[in-house]
C-alpha cells in the first residue's frame, strides 16, 4: 500500500548517530581542509587576475598540488588529513 502512495520503505537503522559518529570525524577535519584549499588557491587566482576555477584544478583541494596557471602550491592534503591511516585508526579506535 505504501508504494502504491508513492513511498518506498527501506528496513535500516532507525537512529544513525551513533554509526555515522565516526565518519563524522574523519569528514569534518577533510571539508575543514578542503575550504581552507579552496579559500587560499581561490585568492590567489583573483590576486593574479584568474577569476574561474576550471575542474582541472579541482583535485587540487583535495590532494594539493601546484596551480598550473599560477604556479602556488597548495601544500597540505584535505585527503591526507581526514583518511590519513593514523587518523582512521583514531577514529576507528582500531
Amino acid at each position: 500500500r505504501a508504494r502504491y502512495l508513492g513511498f518506498y520503505l527501506y528496513p535500516g537503522v532507525p537512529n544513525t548517530t551513533a554509526v555515522t559518529q565516526e565518519t563524522d570525524q574523519s569528514y569534518g577535519p577533510f571539508k575543514t581542509q578542503f575550504i581552507a584549499n579552496l579559500n587560499e588557491l581561490s585568492d590567489i587566482r583573483i590576486a593574479k587576475g584568474k577569476t574561474s576555477l576550471p575542474p582541472h584544478i579541482v583535485p587540487l583541494f583535495v590532494f594539493g598540488g601546484i596551480d598550473p596557471e599560477t604556479g602556488h602550491e597548495l601544500k597540505i592534503s584535505a585527503f591526507e588529513v581526514g583518511f590519513h591511516p593514523e587518523q582512521n585508526k583514531r577514529v576507528w579506535l582500531i
